[in-house]
């Protein structure tokens, strides 16, 4: 017996140091010479396990226990059938062992694997619980117990016990990259990046860390440092299809299209069956403006999961930016089917039926917006408004999305006063200078404290409220006058400029870099530049913020370009400089809005694939009588836009050259057109017979003229439009009236019973003038008609 144990503990050093086949020997020699040697068998047992080969494994250690019954032998038994998926027989040999042996912590933690291996996960947190109970700085243990809680979506509890073993044991980066994805799951990215930092500095090939880190970069929309982590995962995992995708969105995200192109290329060479990585690879060629290889990329991410709403909902993006909108929408409502409340989908439905002009449709739609835009998310007490009377009762009505849609949708605001409201009307800080004071209107900034509401509507959703339809898009509201002050000052800076008498055109040329559509809509100036040099045409740029790159490019345009920007101190400032130029010319930004408004004449220049408010294929715009579209003609293809714009600026600077008042073109409707003739008459009859009152009269005299002509060319003679003109001159002095007396109640600060009367006076008036605008329009052709007239801008004083 005593040579047995030596040799017995000589087996057991030799398998500690890790010499199995010795150790195995031995124990072979011992079961030789005394074959019911339970301790032999079970430690054979043992190392046949780390030689997997779990079949003799179990079967020796059975014969151990057949002979003694040892809480290690039923616990190294469990093992054995967990490498057979013997799963239940494992769970039943651990309960064995902790029935001999309640105080056993790893028979525990072995059990609650066997659980969670059978996804019974709550039975396994009791038993990974019990066994901290036992040892409570295990790591295993804690760690496994806060693998079952994620699986749970116990998240913050997961958090906690992954916290709890990366205390006891800091080295360990396994659980400090556990706990990085638990607090990422958390939406807590900036602690998460710590947490996968502490992994990859325990152990730096730790590619799924890096991986980590670089998702939680993107949360933190860090595309740098999010492209940075990618990389270092893809050293370590050069052929890892998915470190390529997550790449390639990474550079996306910071709109590297081209690098993101090849990313996801590389992808989809690893792993061609990812619908996922076709779908980005789509989304990546559209960005590039490269619709027709979007499309097939969509198709063939459509065909490797056919029911997927997203993959769906880009093959209608790519068909709505190639033009078919039918097709689109087929594959919009294909979406919608496998999902009714996917907001994308419904989103760009809306989108795409705002954009043909369907109205009716398209504002329900719209309202998908709410909670991509974070509108919900401020949780407003208040019902939302949906065009009912007010009967004196308070609306709130508050701005959303960019600058340029609250100047744009601003003009609802007195509609809902003539329904009987008091408005509270909330703008953007900066916009606050712009509203005057309005009947019935409250003003506040984004940042002031609301009075109490009774109810509230975003400014977005006041067409749908109005069910505003293409023919009855209200006129844009007025704004508060610059100042004549402030309007001398812009017109003595720049009409001092050393251009003479050149063609004064403000340009912008760059949004606001954040938006998500900016690579399509803002202009590189660099490459707009080649068209600025036009004979008798000085630009002015209004451009508030210069992206570095453009820096150098506008000083090198100092003899064509004067930079106002630096000056432009508030958004009246911009408005009082538009009213001494010309022409503003402008990408889709605010200011263009705020043009606009002011009825300046503006020319926009649009991508192909344009915003739904500029609607398909038209050069006008009903939102804005006084603008002009310029649209790309295919993706990307600036150029063509620019050699149009430079021609037709080429046109009205050889006419001002000529001492000829500069004719821009619009389009109107019948009613707007006689309401400017009446308008005019009415201005002559007041024009005073100074001499600076006969240029202005010649002026005036000469517009009057050109929109007579106009009115003969294109309206009916008859003798119910004599009538509605008539009844339009009329209407017109009465509201001239009207405004005349508000003013004098303004400057006496009289906002008295006789101000109020007199707002009142005013709205039923307005109501009287659009009523007959409509009467009007109808009569000319059903509403249709549209009347083109020649719109002069200013004149412009003689030199010398």
């Amino acid at each position: 017996m005593d040579r047995q144990s030596r040799d017995l503990a000589q087996a057991i050093e030799f398998h500690r140091a890790g010499d199995i086949a010795c150790a195995e020997a031995i124990y072979a020699r011992l079961l030789k010479a005394n074959p019911r040697n339970s301790e032999a068998l079970h430690l054979l047992g043992v190392a046949c396990y780390q030689r997997r080969h779990f079949e003799r494994s179990a079967r020796l250690i059975a014969d151990a226990i057949a002979i003694r019954k040892d809480p290690a032998y039923f616990f190294n038994l469990g093992y054995a059938l967990q490498g057979l998926d013997r799963t239940e027989e494992a769970m039943a040999a651990y309960r064995d062992a902790l029935a001999l042996r309640p105080d056993y912590p790893e028979a525990q933690n072995n059990l609650g694997n066997a659980l969670k291996t059978l996804d019974r996960l709550e039975d396994a947190v009791v038993a990974y619980g019990r066994a901290l109970t036992l040892q409570p700085a295990f790591t295993s243990i804690l760690f496994n117990r806060g693998t079952a809680l994620f699986r749970l979506d116990r998240i913050e509890e997961a958090a906690d016990a992954f916290r709890e073993a990366t205390r006891h044991f800091p080295d360990n980066p396994e659980a400090q990259h556990d706990l990085g994805v638990s607090l990422r799951k958390l939406k807590r990215p900036g602690e998460a990046v710590a947490a996968f930092r502490a992994a990859l500095a325990l152990r730096p090939d730790h590619a799924e860390a890096a991986q980590s880190l670089g998702n939680a970069f993107r949360d933190l929309k860090s595309p740098d440092e999010a492209v940075a982590a990618f990389r270092r995962t893809l050293v370590l995992r050069p052929d890892h299809a998915e470190g390529h995708f997550l790449l390639g969105t990474a550079l996306q995200d910071r709109r590297d299209f081209n690098a993101a192109l090849a990313a996801h290329r590389t992808a989809l060479r690893l792993k061609p069956d990812a619908s996922e990585t076709a779908n980005n690879l789509g989304n990546t060629l559209q960005a590039l403006g490269r619709s027709g290889e979007a499309l097939d990329a969509h198709r063939r991410a459509l065909v490797l999961n056919p029911d997927l709403p997203e993959v769906l909902n880009n093959v209608a993006n790519s068909l709505q930016t190639l033009g078919d909108s039918l097709g689109a929408l087929r594959f919009y409502h294909r979406a919608l089917a496998v999902r009714p409340d996917y907001p994308d989908g419904q989103l760009n439905r809306a989108f795409t039926l705002l954009l043909e002009g369907r109205f009716a449709e398209g504002w329900d739609a719209y309202e998908w917006r709410r909670p991509r835009t974070g509108l919900d998310a401020r949780g407003f007490a208040q019902p939302l408004w949906n065009g009912e009377r007010g009967e004196g009762r308070t609306l709130l009505l508050h701005s959303e999305q960019g600058l340029g849609d609250t100047i744009q949708f601003a003009r609802y605001v007195p509609m809902a006063v003539e329904r009987g409201w008091k408005v509270v009307f909330e703008v953007p800080p900066p916009l606050k200078g712009l509203f005057g004071p309005m009947p019935g209107v409250t003003l506040v900034a984004g940042n002031d404290p609301l009075p109490p509401c009774d109810a509230q509507c975003p400014l977005m959703s006041l067409p749908r409220a109005f069910a505003t339809t293409l023919e009855t898009i209200p006129p844009p509201m007025p704004l508060m006058d610059a100042g004549p002050d402030r309007v001398e000052r812009w017109r003595a800076r720049i009409s001092n400029d050393p251009a003479g008498g050149a063609l004064r055109v403000g340009i912008v040329w760059a949004g606001n870099p954040s938006h998500k559509n900016d690579h399509n809509r803002s202009i590189p100036l660099h490459r707009l530049a080649p068209w600025l040099r036009i004979p008798g045409v000085r630009f002015y740029a209004l451009q508030k913020d210069v992206r570095p790159a453009d820096a150098a490019v506008l000083e090198a345009l100092g003899d064509v370009v004067t930079p106002l920007g630096p000056d432009l101190r508030d958004w009246t400032d911009t408005a009082a400089a538009l009213s001494a130029l010309d022409l503003l010319v402008s990408v889709d930004t605010s200011v263009a809005h705020l043009a606009g408004t002011l009825g300046r004449p503006v020319w926009m220049l649009l991508p192909f694939a344009a915003d739904w408010r500029w609607l398909r294929d038209r050069e006008d715009s009903p939102w804005y009588p006084s603008m002009r579209l310029f649209r790309q003609p295919s993706a990307g293809d600036w150029d063509a836009v620019f050699a149009r714009m430079a021609g037709e600026l080429a046109r009205l600077a050889a006419a001002k050259a000529e001492r000829k008042p500069p004719t821009i073109t619009v389009a109107v409707g019948p009613g707007e057109l006689l309401d400017r003739i009446t308008t005019l008459e009415l201005r002559l009859a007041d024009t005073d017979d100074s001499t600076d009152g006969d240029a202005v009269r010649n002026g005036m005299q000469a517009e009057l003229a050109t929109l007579e002509r106009s009115a003969a060319l294109h309206l009916p003679a008859t003798s119910a439009l004599k009538d509605l003109r008539a009844r339009l001159a009329s209407l017109n002095a009465e509201l001239a009236a009207v405004e005349e007396a508000l003013r004098d109640c303004e400057e006496r600060q009289d906002f008295g019973p006789r101000f109020v009367g007199l707002a009142r006076a005013g709205l039923r008036a307005g109501e009287r003038h659009a009523d007959t605008l409509r009467r009007i329009d109808a009569l000319a052709g059903s509403g249709d008609a549209v009347c083109a007239h020649e719109e002069s801008p200013p004149p412009v004083p003689a030199e010398g």
